[in-house]
């Protein structure tokens, strides 16, 4: 009776069959690129927007805030960028990311308190289905924080079902043709990202400015 694995010696390479020889090679370059390439061009492409020292977020109509630097500028526009369309203050939008942690910024139009801006904020949260707001619960007392700028907005500390988080938000008066603007800083992270990087979310929120008008 014949063995149906014998495989004859010309039909072999060092000891393996050469019918094999291909499908192992396809198997390990593709091993090879789960590994290591896609994971370097995940690296490469995912930092290439960090932060650096110098960069100014615009809000439009002259209202900054300094990013910390070496976050992911996910979204939103640099200063020192030519958008084909200037950022509006009452639309203006921009996302950081750190690992874990993950910090937006949001600005409208708003002729309100900076405490009627925090309660809209977290009205609309608690009314949200999005995996982010769900179990949201404010923790702690509403402290008052006032930029270097002396912008004076209120600050509250919550929970969620995907960890902790830290909200601020700011009541920007209106400057000569610029429009009163509400801005909302949200910080979104597992646990004891909020201790690690308190100093520099604080020096962010610090830096909100109200300056000149942007072209």
């Amino acid at each position: 009776m014949s063995d149906s694995h014998y495989v004859p010696i010309e039909e072999r390479w060092l000891g393996l069959d050469k019918r094999a020889i291909p499908y192992a090679v396809v198997m390990v370059a593709l091993i090879a690129l789960l590994a290591y390439v896609i994971p370097a061009i995940n690296d490469a492409v995912g930092w290439d927007d960090g932060t650096r020292a110098g960069d100014v977020i615009d809000l439009g109509g002259g209202l900054t805030i300094t990013p910390p630097v070496g976050w992911l500028l996910e979204d939103g526009i640099r200063t020192s960028d030519d958008p084909a369309v200037p950022v509006q203050p009452d639309n203006a939008y921009a996302l950081l990311a750190n690992g874990g942690i993950s910090i937006t910024v949001v600005g409208s139009g708003w002729d309100g308190s900076a405490d009627e801006l925090m309660d809209q904020a977290n009205s609309l949260r608690e009314d949200s289905d999005a995996d982010d707001d769900k179990l949201f619960k404010v923790t702690g007392s509403r402290d008052s924080v006032t930029t270097s700028s002396g912008i004076v907005g209120v600050s509250e500390t919550f929970t969620s079902a995907t960890g902790d988080g830290k909200t601020f938000a700011f009541a920007v008066p209106a400057d000569g043709d610029s429009q009163s603007v509400g801005v909302v800083i949200t910080v979104r992270s597992a646990a004891d990202g909020l201790a690690e990087y308190g100093a520099a979310i604080d020096t962010m929120v610090s830096s909100l400015l109200r300056g000149e008008q942007t072209p």
